[in-house]
């Protein structure tokens, strides 16, 4: 990774939510929720709560088949020398 970038991690659970229709959150969508997110530079603390946000809506409160988990990590790059 190059120093400032992002790498996230998601569970199958995220693109297998399902909406109380039966539909799933499906990789499209959360590939475009990422890249909106990175284009508008969100820390690693604002993607992960916006994702998960737009998930728990995506569902509106239809039974979870399985976790849904985020995780995001930003390179800060090595510390500075003393």
């Amino acid at each position: 990774m190059q120093r400032g970038q992002m790498l996230c991690l998601v569970t199958d659970g995220v693109a297998d939510a399902q909406n109380p229709a039966g539909e799933r959150y499906g990789s499209q969508r959360l590939q475009e929720r990422l890249a909106g997110l990175a284009l508008a530079r969100a820390g690693v603390h604002a993607l992960v709560e916006a994702l998960s946000a737009d998930v728990r809506s995506f569902a509106a409160g239809a039974d979870a088949t399985d976790d849904v988990t985020v995780l995001a990590l930003r390179w800060v790059g090595p510390p500075a020398a003393a």
